[in-house]
């Protein structure tokens, strides 16, 4: 069997949704900290990257997540952001290096809550990350060693509108469409995870009826991400 059987499948198209793609070979949305939250254009670091990724031939691409919440979302100061119109002009310019070289993108989102606590010496916000329950990690090798606030269902319902808005712009900046990370004990982790949701009761509607905030999450998120939106046709099917 020769090396391009083996890989056969690999290296042939595939479709996630409508969006069809070059192979099955996919970029993550890990971070690369190339940016800074004060940028409203990409920098040219940023763009000669993923440049260099979709001319190298890679199925798509998943662009790192900007922040959705600020700054409850985030906890390093190297990140894009996406909680205002402002940045979909700079998020055009990267969607555009990548569809110069016809490969799809997808814009990754997520909010960090618990994750990554007390890990830069000059934090974006003061006081307790949030998460679903008050409940942490006692390990000084664990980046989840500080006590988190446990969410409202008010916050809950604000946060989910802030995916929605984030949701629309990377549509308006030409996304094919979203990644959403629900791992990596990112908040919404702290809502699937049983030790880390074991206090939350207080976001149940009724005895025994979880309520994590993917729930509400996805209709909210196809109707703001719909054509009608602004969005291309082809995104978030």
């Amino acid at each position: 069997m020769s090396a391009s059987d083996t890989y056969q499948k690999l290296l042939s198209p595939g479709y996630i949704g409508s969006v069809k793609t070059r192979n099955r070979i996919i970029k993550s949305g890990s971070g690369l900290v190339m940016v800074h939250e004060d940028d409203v254009h990409m920098s040219e670091e940023m763009k000669a990257l993923y440049e260099s990724m979709a001319v190298g031939g890679v199925g798509p691409i998943v662009a790192e997540a900007p922040t959705i919440d600020y700054p409850w979302g985030v906890r390093l100061r190297n990140r894009y952001r996406v909680d205002d119109d402002k940045y979909i002009e700079g998020l055009k310019e990267l969607v555009d290096v990548i569809h110069n070289h016809d490969c799809p993108t997808f814009m990754q989102m997520n909010h960090d809550g618990p994750w990554q606590t007390n890990l830069d010496p000059n934090p974006v916000y003061g006081g307790p990350p949030v998460a679903a329950s008050a409940v942490s990690i006692k390990n000084k090798n664990d980046f989840h060693n500080e006590m988190p606030r446990a969410l409202t269902i008010p916050e809950i319902q604000e946060i989910v509108n802030k995916f929605g808005n984030a949701a629309e712009r990377a549509g308006k900046a030409g996304f094919d469409g979203a990644d959403i990370n629900a791992g990596s004990t990112h908040l919404f982790h702290s809502f699937f995870s049983p030790f880390m949701e074991q206090t939350g009761r207080h976001l149940r509607r009724q005895p025994g009826e979880p309520r994590p905030p993917a729930r509400t999450l996805w209709p909210g998120l196809r109707r703001r991400a719909s054509p009608s939106s602004g969005a291309s046709k082809n995104t978030w099917k």
